[in-house]
């Protein structure tokens, strides 16, 4: 999943399931993660590669 928003989505997750969520991770992209990103933007332009999860 991702989103814009980690520590709201974190949040939202541990009051769906009425507590902590076991093996949880948040993570930043990477400079690859961004790189490709960037790249899949520049050839197409509506790409969906990073969008965010509803």
């Amino acid at each position: 999943m991702m989103t814009a928003d980690p520590s709201r989505t974190a949040w939202e997750l541990h009051q769906q399931y009425d507590g902590p969520i076991a093996d949880l991770e948040i993570r930043r992209p990477t400079l690859e993660d961004t790189y490709l990103e960037m790249v899949a933007t520049e050839l197409h332009p509506a790409s969906t590669y990073c969008k965010e999860a509803s």
